[in-house]
This record gives structure tokens, C-alpha cells and sequence, in this order.
């Protein structure tokens, strides 16, 4: 939930209806009334974001990063 909290609004929407939720990106820009180029492009920003942030910060992508999940439970 905290990875998901340091993206916008729009890009954690696009995140959650389309990797989460299943819907395709269509479908999915219709539902956030956006136009489905914008769609994808907030789309790809969240998901480069997410995985530059996991890049750097988790120890199950990174090894060399020093959280790791079973740590924090």
C-alpha cells in the first residue's frame, strides 16, 4: 500500500484497474474517462516508477537492496 501511496492518483488508478483488477486498457480508460493513449502513457509511468523504487529499495528484486518482506512482518 505504501508503494502504491507514492504515485498519483491516476497512475495508481491505472495501476490497480489494469494489473490488479484484469480490465485491458480500454476498458480501463474508459472507467478513469481518459483517452486511452493518456491512459497508457500514466500507465507506463506508474510501472517504471514501481520498478526503479522496487530496484532499489527490495531485497527479493535486488539482493544487494537491504529490506526484505520477512523482515518487516
Amino acid at each position: 500500500q505504501g508503494m502504491l501511496m507514492s504515485l498519483s492518483r491516476e497512475e495508481r488508478l491505472g495501476l490497480v484497474l489494469v494489473d490488479l483488477l484484469g480490465f485491458d486498457g480500454a476498458e480501463a480508460a474508459d472507467i478513469a474517462e481518459t483517452s486511452h493513449d493518456a491512459f497508457r502513457q500514466r500507465l507506463s509511468r506508474a510501472r517504471a516508477k514501481l520498478s526503479a523504487f522496487l530496484e532499489r529499495a527490495c531485497g527479493i528484486v535486488n539482493e544487494q537492496a537491504a529490506c526484505r518482506c520477512e523482515k518487516q512482518v
